[in-house]
């Protein structure tokens, strides 16, 4: 193979997703994708019809909903929705005049479960990966395999951890036959990747599979998503001195400009995904390695075979290293099956599935904090009571999919003997906490709605009883639904708003007609005007 040099001025790269091998073809062959540089981001534009151009509104509309779901309370997407509509005319019209810049990248530091340096899009980048994903997912599928399930739609950690637990199954013939595992990882993996070869590696993708008369702006979209340089004006939302603790490896920061591409942003998630494709290929078919899965970069293969394995263990680290990648030296395992492996954060063992030791010791260590705040202290309960239950559910809900009924009871135990007056477990299997009805949001709201209700009619009633003694005929139906309509507006409801009221009547008068006077300012905002004996007396016998 001939040696891969992004520099040759010749050089134009055609990917094989078979097997991975690439060709340095001349530039003038009909069958190779040039990678576009980062100075030649710039485009004259698209000329669409009519049709086209609503089309393309329409489809980023659907990118905007796809996006906002579940993220509404994010303080960038409340900021965004109240301008949405202004701001996706605006990208579509830049797009097309192929002047659209992608905003500067947010970046900040995590240290759970390990020290990472995440960067992060605005709203209306956001939506432009969105977009591009839409698109590019479908054709992912037909050349990454599926044992490469981590970031696509319906396969994703649960998918992977079951062909781990298939493969110990169906590799031993069902734990009668001696086999073995190796599991390895790729060490920087995100900060390793050659921007260009993965640009090489899409746009060739669409070239042969997509049709579709916006193929030029996906492939232009793509190009400015990945060759932008995420350094460029970047903000930072972490103090500068959170960066000594991250290996300097593993900060873009560090890394020429065509190397690494930013971890947290969806189209690198999924590119990540699609750039060991033909590694996937080439272990499964020339190496024939029938049980083989990989997530991102952490990889593990089985087979009876130990010798083979052994062997073919250098041929793999040669084909990771035609792509500028090295394997982590200190993640590697080696094993009888019978010894277990750990991957995704789950033991795999013959026959049983455990959490890993880091997510039980997480969630037992904030039900000890949850439970110290909360310790005699019932109003904390009832005011955190739905988000401790959510954080709780969320480790109870992964626990349900792995052989640790005793742990999720240990989890339930600890929670509710603190947290009984609240919520309670599912005592059947034991798999959510479970708040008390009237501890729930929503319940707290329609108590409080009933509490205002009943303080306003219980109030004109006291006053029309004891200004009027004479019954009054009613209005009828047309009334009370006038009643009921405004009764139900929060804006002017509740003790305070009718104190006010009362309030503004002078000092000088009686406390009985200050209250009258204030009753009728208030009902005003009932009926539109000076309420009459009889509207008064309607409110008095009104009742929800």
């Amino acid at each position: 193979m001939e040696e891969f040099n992004e520099y040759n001025s010749n050089n134009a790269w055609y990917l094989n997703f078979a097997n991975g091998n690439q060709n340095n073809n001349n530039k003038n062959n009909t069958y190779y994708v040039r990678a576009v540089s980062a100075s030649q981001l710039s485009c004259s534009g698209f000329v669409l019809s009519d049709d086209q151009r609503n089309e393309l509104d329409t489809e980023f509309r659907l990118a905007y909903n796809s996006f906002i779901k579940g993220k509404k309370s994010s303080n960038s997407v409340a900021e965004f929705i109240p301008h949405h509509e202004y701001k996706l005319i605006h990208l579509v019209d830049s797009i097309i005049a192929g002047t659209y810049v992608p905003e500067p990248l947010r970046v900040f530091i995590v240290f759970k479960p390990t020290v990472r340096e995440i960067f992060e899009s605005v709203a209306i980048d956001r939506i432009v990966d969105t977009w591009i994903s839409f698109r590019l997912e479908p054709l992912m599928d037909k050349v990454v395999p599926r044992n490469a399930p981590a970031c696509r739609a319906g396969l994703g950690t649960k998918e992977a951890n079951r062909q781990l637990k298939e493969a110990f199954e169906q590799c031993s013939e069902n734990y009668t036959k001696d086999c073995w595992i190796m599991k390895y990882d790729v060490q920087s993996y995100y900060m390793s990747i050659d921007k260009h070869r993965l640009l090489s590696m899409i746009l060739g993708l669409i070239d042969l599979y997509y049709e579709h008369w916006d193929k030029d702006i996906l492939k232009w979209l793509i190009t400015v998503r990945l060759m932008t340089d995420p350094r460029k004006n970047v903000i930072r939302r972490s103090p500068i001195e959170y960066w000594k603790y991250l290996p300097p490896h593993k900060s873009l920061f560090n890394h020429p400009e065509w190397q690494g591409i930013p971890i947290g942003l969806l189209l690198t998630n999924e590119s990540a995904n699609l750039y060991l494709a033909p590694i996937d290929h080439y272990i499964i078919h020339e190496l024939g390695y029938k049980y083989y899965s990989r997530s991102i970069d952490d990889s593990w293969y089985m087979h009876q075979d130990k010798n083979k394995m052994l062997n073919d263990m250098a041929l793999i680290r040669a084909k990771y290293a035609e792509f500028g990648l090295t394997l982590h030296p200190n993640k590697y395992y080696f094993q009888h099956y019978s010894k277990g492996v750990k991957i995704l954060n789950v033991y795999q063992k013959p026959g049983r599935t455990y959490s890993s030791n880091r997510s039980i010791t997480n969630c037992f260590k904030k039900i000890h904090w949850w439970n110290k705040q909360a310790d005699g202290n019932v109003a904390f309960q009832i005011q955190n009571c739905e988000k401790f239950a959510a954080t709780i559910n969320s480790y109870l809900g992964m626990l349900q999919h792995l052989n640790e009924f005793n742990k999720r009871k240990e989890i339930c135990d600890k929670v509710f003997s603190v947290w009984s007056k609240v919520m309670y477990p599912d005592r059947q299997n034991f798999n959510k906490m479970i708040v008390r009805k009237r501890y729930k949001t929503k319940a707290k709201i329609k108590r409080r709605i009933r509490r205002k209700r009943k303080l306003i009619i219980n109030y004109v009633k006291s006053i029309v009883m004891a200004t009027k003694s004479q019954p009054v005929k009613s209005f009828g139906p047309t009334a009370k639904a006038i009643a009921r309509e405004k009764i139900n507006n929060e804006q002017w409801i509740g003790r305070a708003n009718i104190q006010d009221y009362v309030e503004t009547i002078g000092e000088g008068d009686s406390k009985e007609s200050r209250v009258v006077e204030g009753m009728k300012t208030w009902t005003e905002a009932i009926y539109d005007h000076e309420p009459t004996a009889a509207e008064l007396m309607e409110l008095a016998n009104f009742e929800l």
